[in-house]
């Protein structure tokens, strides 16, 4: 109850204090939990909502996933491409430095920690070398539309095409022990994809037309099926 409190807004110190207290590892997160997730956006909340407030004041909109921060910014402003000349005449590898600092600030005041500067990249849209890939997720060049990496579609389609081939194909319809747990990464590989689909201004519809119709759906049906008997026979 006091998380739901505090991430609809109602932030009380004590509360995000007695959580981290208790679920932290010496001090840390621990990589990997299925509640760290929840726990780092406990912890960066008061953090989270004055950058948030920060990036708007400055014209950028602040997304985070786990430690990663991408701030996109649609137009440059008259005033801002003064900041950016000033910037570059200073050689500075990153044009957005000035921007940076303030958003450091904010983290060493909240959280005492630094940002890792060794990954700063910056990435202009219609670049001819600029890399579209941004939080694991592809965007493409016109801003209309992202995705899941070509790798991970490309892994996703091959692995659900492997575990039909050997239900369907090899073993008769026949599944395994260890075909759950591959059935089980499938569907979190798909899903995973469907959800990076979901808000892409492609016209697709969530779903990745290569492997879903094909592929995906008769497993989802007959694993399905085969729980559902044994839910029966228990």
């Amino acid at each position: 109850m006091a998380a739901a409190k505090m991430l609809d807004g109602y932030v009380a110190k004590p509360y995000v204090d007695g959580i981290m207290r208790v679920c932290v590892c010496n001090g840390q997160i621990p990589q990997g939990g299925p509640a760290s997730p929840m726990l780092t956006n406990i912890a960066m909340f008061d953090a989270d909502n004055m950058i948030a407030s920060y990036a708007k004041e400055h014209g950028f909109v602040y997304t985070r996933y786990a430690d990663d921060m991408l701030f996109s910014l649609e137009h440059v402003s008259k005033e801002m491409e003064e900041m950016l000349k000033k910037t570059h005449e200073s050689h500075s590898k990153n044009p957005f430095v000035w921007f940076l600092m303030g958003v450091e600030t904010i983290i060493k005041n909240t959280l005492g920690l630094e940002l890792n500067h060794m990954k700063d990249r910056c990435v202009f849209r219609g670049a001819p070398h600029s890399s579209p890939r941004q939080l694991g997720i592809v965007i493409r060049q016109d801003g209309k539309g992202y995705n899941a990496s070509r790798r991970y579609r490309q892994n996703t389609r091959a692995a659900v095409c492997n575990l039909y081939y050997k239900v369907f194909i090899n073993q008769g319809g026949e599944i395994q022990y260890d075909d759950w747990k591959q059935w089980a990464k499938v569907v979190g590989c798909v899903r995973y994809m469907n959800a990076c689909r979901a808000q892409s201004d492609e016209g697709f519809d969530g779903n990745d037309p290569v492997i879903q119709d094909k592929y995906f759906k008769p497993l989802e049906i007959h694993f399905d099926a085969a729980r559902q008997l044994q839910g029966t026979a228990k």
